[in-house]
C-alpha cells in the first residue's frame, strides 16, 4: 500500500499485516546477523578503513553503538551456534534475549538453553539465567553522587526543585552491558563503551537484576529525603531487626504499606491480601482465562444518563462495599482478567487496576462478587467503547475528566 496509508484496512487486516511484517522482520534480522558474522570473520571492515567491526557498523552501516554491540555479539555466537539464528529468524527469540544468552552458550546443551528462552521476555530470561548460574550477594552501601554525574545538569536533584543531592542506594550505578555477560567494555573497542567523561553526564538508570532464583540486585537514585527516612525507619525497627539489614527493613515496611494500600483501595485485608499477592506474583499473564464478556467501566464513573439507552433503575448507588472489593481482588489475584478471545491469553496487568461490572452498571448490573471483576484501565475503556460506542465514551471522558482514550494514561493528552 503506497504512502503507508493504512486507513483503508479493517482491524483484522491491519493486525494480520502487522504480524506478517514482524515475521519478515525477524527473518531479515537473522539474515543480517549471518552477514555480519561472515563479514566479521573475514575482517572485511579493515579494507573499508575501519579498525573494528563495531566501528564499521557505526560509521559505514549507520547503526547506533548499542545496536552494533548487540548485533555483533549475537552474530559471532551465531557462527558457532547456528541454532541461535534459526530461532531468531523464526521469531521465537528476540535480540535482547539472545544477547543475554551469549555468555552462557556452550557446545553441550546450548540447544536446550536456547529452547528454554524461546517465548520469554527479557526479565524472565534474566531470572532463568540467574537460577542456572547464581551470583553472590552484593554489598549494601549508600553513597552520595556528584550532582553532575547523576543528572548531567548542575543543581538539579531528585527532590522537587533540585534541592537535595541524589544518592544511590545499592551497589553502584548501572552504565554499560549487564555485569558478568562477557560482553562489556573490556572486550575492546567493539563493545562501543562511552568514555568515562561521557558516562558521568548520563543519569544512572534504575535497575533490578536477578542474582539467583530468589535474590536481586536493586540499584536506583534516591533523594536525600528518602535516605533520611530510611535511616529513621531502620532506627525505629532496631528492636525487631537489630542488624539494620536494609533488605529486611524494606521488606517489613513495604509489605505493611502494600497491605494498607490494598485494604484502602479494595478492602482486602490480612491473610487474604497476602495470599492474593503471592498468587498474583506467581501467575503468568495468559495462564488463567477468566471471562471475556462485554464489560462496562467500574472505577471510571460513567453517568447512566450519558451512556445508557434508558434502562436505569432509580436511587442506585455506585458505592461498592469493602467486602465485595476485597473478595474480587483476592479471587482475581490483583490482576486484569481480560482474555484475548482469539488466543485465550489473559492480560494479567497489575498497574492501573479498576473494578469492572460484567453486566454494565448502566443497564442494571449489581455490586456482587460474581458480577464484578478486575480490569486494567486500557481494557476497562476497551469494553466501555464496545458497549456504549466511541462517541458516548469520548463525550463522557471530556465531561468528567480530561483523559487520553489509549488507556495508558487517561489524563495525559486532553487539556484540563
Amino acid at each position: 500500500m503506497s504512502g503507508c496509508d493504512l486507513t483503508g484496512l479493517t482491524d483484522t487486516e491491519l493486525l494480520e499485516r502487522l504480524a506478517c511484517l514482524q515475521g519478515r522482520s525477524a527473518g531479515l534480522l537473522a539474515e543480517l546477523l549471518a552477514h555480519l558474522g561472515e563479514v566479521d570473520a573475514r575482517r572485511l571492515y579493515a579494507p573499508r578503513a575501519c579498525s573494528s567491526m563495531h566501528r564499521y557498523c557505526v560509521q559505514r552501516l549507520g547503526m547506533s553503538g548499542g545496536a552494533a554491540y548487540k548485533r555483533i555479539a549475537v552474530a559471532r555466537a551465531g557462527r558457532e551456534f547456528p541454532f541461535l539464528l534459526e530461532v531468531i529468524g523464526a521469531g521465537r527469540l528476540h535480540l535482547s534475549g539472545a544477547v543475554l544468552l551469549v555468555p552462557h552458550l556452550e557446545a553441550a546443551g546450548h540447544r536446550r538453553l536456547i529452547e528454554a528462552a524461546c517465548g520469554l521476555g527479557k526479565r524472565d530470561i534474566e531470572r532463568m539465567l540467574a537460577a542456572r548460574a547464581p551470583k553472590p550477594p552484593v554489598p549494601t552501601r549508600i553513597r552520595r553522587l556528584p550532582r553532575a554525574a547523576a543528572t548531567g545538569v548542575q543543581g538539579s536533584g531528585c527532590a522537587p526543585g533540585g534541592a537535595s543531592s541524589p544518592t544511590t542506594l545499592g551497589a553502584g550505578s548501572e552504565s554499560g552491558p549487564v555485569p558478568g555477560s562477557g560482553l562489556g567494555p573490556s572486550t575492546g573497542p567493539e563493545a562501543g563503551a562511552a568514555p568515562p567523561a561521557l558516562r558521568l553526564a548520563v543519569a544512572p538508570r534504575a535497575r533490578i537484576e536477578p542474582l539467583s532464583a530468589d535474590t536481586y540486585r536493586v540499584t536506583f537514585t534516591a533523594s536525600q529525603v528518602v535516605v533520611e527516612t530510611l535511616e529513621a525507619v531502620t532506627a525505629l525497627l532496631s528492636h525487631a531487626i537489630p542488624s539494620g539489614n536494609i533488605n529486611a527493613v524494606l521488606e517489613t515496611v513495604l509489605t505493611d504499606a502494600l497491605e494498607r494500600l490494598v485494604k484502602r483501595r479494595f478492602g482486602a485485608r490480612g491473610k487474604a491480601t497476602r495470599g492474593a499477592l503471592k498468587r498474583a506474583h506467581q501467575l503468568s499473564p495468559g495462564a488463567v482465562p477468566i471471562g471475556d464478556d462485554q464489560l462496562s467501566p467500574g472505577t471510571v464513573p460513567m453517568g447512566d444518563d450519558q451512556l445508557s439507552p434508558g434502562t436505569v433503575a432509580g436511587n442506585r448507588t455506585r458505592y461498592i462495599t469493602a467486602d465485595v472489593r476485597g473478595a474480587v481482588y483476592v479471587r482475581d489475584g490483583g490482576r486484569c482478567t481480560f482474555v484475548d478471545p482469539l488466543r485465550g491469553l489473559r492480560c494479567g496487568e497489575r498497574r492501573f487496576i479498576e473494578l469492572h461490572h460484567t453486566e454494565p452498571y448502566a443497564w442494571g448490573g449489581g455490586h456482587t462478587v460474581e458480577g464484578i471483576t478486575l480490569r486494567c484501565r486500557a481494557h476497562n475503556l476497551l469494553d466501555a467503547r464496545q458497549v456504549f460506542g466511541d462517541a458516548a465514551v469520548d463525550r463522557h471522558l471530556r465531561r468528567r475528566r480530561p483523559v487520553e482514550s489509549s488507556g495508558l494514561d487517561e489524563r495525559a493528552a486532553s487539556p484540563p
